[in-house]
């Protein structure tokens, strides 16, 4: 596979002792790049390594798949701000999940990704929300959360509460049992 001019050169034995690229980038290592011989090509940057690609490059796309399906927004949690939004929440007859979190706990951070999935997943089906210590200290004291992450699935209720625990689970947790968790509070309500 042909090296980039500027490699080619250097495994050539010109510009032996140049330090940066034609484009101005420091160069650390060599990367392979086919080169199309073309003056239509663009100049792309990535860990400081210099490679070369066509500016327009066709890709054919079957007339069957909707364009617009690749490009789906995705369904984030619902950062919760009051008590109140809660409540309000529960009373719309689906179940919560409810993560607990903290910003600078390293657990809370390897589980958000996965928070972001099941809300993505359970889309219609379940309300995923976020509460984050800092900002709704009183949804913390109300569930008597102790230690972050911890996770909650709740239903509304007819009580002065405004919200029944169905489960709680704390701690670093698999996407299995936080999808089974969810699955069988949608399939009761």
């Amino acid at each position: 596979m042909p090296l980039c001019r500027s490699a080619a050169r250097r495994a050539a034995g010109k510009d032996a002792g140049r330090s940066r690229t034609r484009c101005g980038a420091s160069r650390t290592r060599t990367l392979p790049v086919v080169m199309t011989g073309r003056r239509d090509v663009g100049h792309v940057f990535h860990t400081g390594l210099l490679a070369t690609i066509p500016r327009a490059i066709p890709i054919p796309i079957p007339y069957d798949i909707e364009i617009m399906a690749l490009f789906r927004k995705r369904t984030k949690p619902i950062k919760l701000r009051s008590m109140e939004q809660l409540e309000e929440l529960a009373r719309s007859g689906q179940p919560l999940f409810v993560d607990f979190w903290q910003h600078n706990n390293p657990q809370c951070r390897k589980m958000e990704g996965i928070i972001g999935e099941l809300a993505d997943e359970f889309a219609g089906d379940a309300i995923v929300v976020r509460a984050d210590i800092t900002r709704v200290p009183d949804v913390f004291e109300k569930f008597k959360v102790k230690s972050t992450p911890t996770f909650m699935v709740v239903t509304g209720s007819d009580s002065s509460s405004g919200v029944d625990l169905k489960w709680r689970a704390g701690g670093l947790i698999k996407k299995d049992q936080l999808i089974h968790q969810l699955e069988s509070a949608v399939s009761k309500s």
